[in-house]
């Protein structure tokens, strides 16, 4: 189907130029009218759709559709962050129970004692604020330990050196001080020398 008409051949010379017509003057088509001047009348109605009254229907139902869209986004949008939000609240670190054992029950001159505090917490994730206390030397080691999701059983090694001639019974003091309550765990062993 062809929407232009296109002039046929002449016999005689064809003439190009300003206010040279080389067709007939006929009714211009649909195809035409939108070409040259765009879809309709002002407002975008035109004869067909101001007698039926779809134009006006259908823009309602574009526009009441697009509305109902942006609200069940913005809905499932709120359904989400919520549960993001529920979802997320990891419990708080809590330590249940703290033990220290020595690795020998003496140790001899200028040696080093291995002390290990095993820590268990309920297995949430943050951090774990503790400090090491020796009664020979008043001497305080301070120190955090970070905790992983999932991960109950911690161990917290202290290496104290001893030095001189003595006999003397040690003992090694872990006091966890975060999170609270504060709890206290001691282990001790024999330096003779």
């Amino acid at each position: 189907m062809t929407l232009l008409h296109v002039p046929a051949r002449s016999a005689g010379p064809v003439r190009f130029g300003p206010g040279i017509d080389t067709q007939e003057q006929r009714p211009e088509t649909t195809a035409e009218r939108i070409w040259r001047s765009g879809r309709g009348e002002p407002g975008g109605a035109t004869r067909a759709t101001r007698a039926t009254g779809r134009g006006g229907r259908a823009s309602r139902s574009r526009r009441w559709r697009t509305l109902s869209a942006a609200a069940l986004f913005a809905v499932i949008m709120a359904g989400a962050v919520l549960a993001w939000f529920k979802l997320s609240d990891a419990p708080d670190l809590v330590v249940a129970s703290a033990e220290v054992k020595a690795a020998k029950k003496s140790y001899g001159c200028d040696g080093t004692a291995l002390l290990t505090a095993t820590v268990v917490t309920n297995g949430a994730p943050g951090e774990i604020a503790y400090e090491w206390h020796k009664n020979l030397d008043k001497d305080v080691v301070r120190g955090t330990l970070q905790t992983r999701s999932g991960q109950t059983s911690y161990q917290l090694p202290l290496r104290w050196s001893l030095h001189g001639k003595s006999t003397a019974k040690a003992t090694a003091t872990l006091r966890i001080l975060a999170p609270g309550p504060a709890r206290t765990a001691k282990a001790s062993f024999t330096y003779k020398c």
